[in-house]
């Protein structure tokens, strides 16, 4: 059965992912999804560690002196770059630590330890799928995802013609 999302429910859908997506210790980037079946939410899922690890996603991959006059150049590159807690001047690149599961796997073994079958379910999500998250959600039955703004690459969105995957604007 389809349904038809009337823009008022997209855009309640994309909050509720939005609010999920702060529930991430990530500084770099927070990403919240949420499962959704005929107009109802059945889980939601946030990108971090597993349960009992430490909350913290990333670390510290490189350092840089940057001048004052650079610090725009360093914000536009969205790649992980903030100030130092050091000295203003100093500023690092984060990268996520080997075990942070994304938010989309999260939402799948929240849904397998609680019985919660993604059969049939629509996805919002703040960002759009990597290709391997895309992957597993093909495996569990989503049939359709909508996201905010892209992934820093396509292959999610490249992955399936089985799964409709769009884009929408709130």
């Amino acid at each position: 059965m389809k349904i038809l999302y009337k823009p008022k429910r997209i855009k309640y859908f994309m909050n509720v992912a939005k609010l999920t997506a702060n529930e991430s210790y990530s500084e770099k980037l927070k990403v919240g999804v949420v499962a959704v079946r005929e107009n109802r939410i059945v889980a939601t899922g946030y990108n971090g560690t597993p349960p009992g690890a430490s909350n913290i996603c990333e670390t510290v991959a490189e350092k840089r002196y940057v001048k004052f006059s650079d610090w725009q150049k360093m914000l536009d590159l969205k790649d992980g770059w903030r100030p130092s807690l050091e000295d203003i001047f100093t500023w690092e690149r984060l990268t996520a630590v080997p075990d942070l599961i994304h938010a989309e796997h999260n939402l799948i073994l929240f849904a397998e330890a609680h019985n919660i079958d993604l059969a049939s379910c629509d996805l919002f999500q703040t960002i759009a799928p990597c290709a391997a998250c895309a992957s597993r959600l093909h495996d569990v039955g989503v049939r359709t995802i909508f996201y905010l703004e892209d992934y820093k690459n396509t292959g999610g969105i490249d992955f399936s013609e089985e799964m409709h995957i769009e884009r929408v604007t709130t």
